[in-house]
């Protein structure tokens, strides 16, 4: 069985967004300055971001997938565009409620060293900016904290 997905080319995608504002699925999102497709599963391939491409950096690839397969998907096309795309790529599976493929993906970034605790993950890249800004806001002692 095939399957068309997307392939983009990073030399000419110059992250202009258009991909992502016509693509129904919202399966590409603007990482690093370049578009990343964040998950094949979600890809339906509608043709309409090549259309909408102006330098032409997105193209159809006709793979011999019958299934979606997570593992693959995230060593092939996540893990090498570093960790802005790992992190997305966590937080997409999650606000799509994938939890089946958000833990094949934890299992993958542990088994290639990649993660150390179970904790830090998904997190926003801000969250311990945000305890920190929490710990200088003076603590009003008349409210009563339970």
């Amino acid at each position: 069985m095939f399957k068309n997905t997307i392939k983009i080319n990073e030399r000419k995608c110059y992250a202009c967004g258009k991909c992502i504002s016509v693509c129904p699925e919202k399966a590409i999102q603007i990482i690093d300055n370049k578009a990343r497709v964040m998950s094949d599963l979600y890809c339906k391939c509608y043709e309409i971001c090549t259309k909408a491409c102006p330098e032409k950096a997105i193209t159809i690839e006709n793979r011999n997938n019958a299934q979606y397969d997570e593992r693959k998907f995230i060593i092939e096309s996540i893990i090498p565009h570093g960790k802005n795309t790992i992190i997305s790529h966590l937080r997409f599976l999650k606000s799509h409620l994938e939890a089946e493929y958000h833990k094949i993906a934890i299992d993958v970034l542990r088994e290639h060293g990649m993660l150390s605790s179970r904790k830090n993950l998904g997190r926003d890249p801000h969250h311990s900016q945000c305890k920190l800004a929490a710990k200088t806001f003076p603590k009003n002692k008349n409210i009563d904290r339970k």
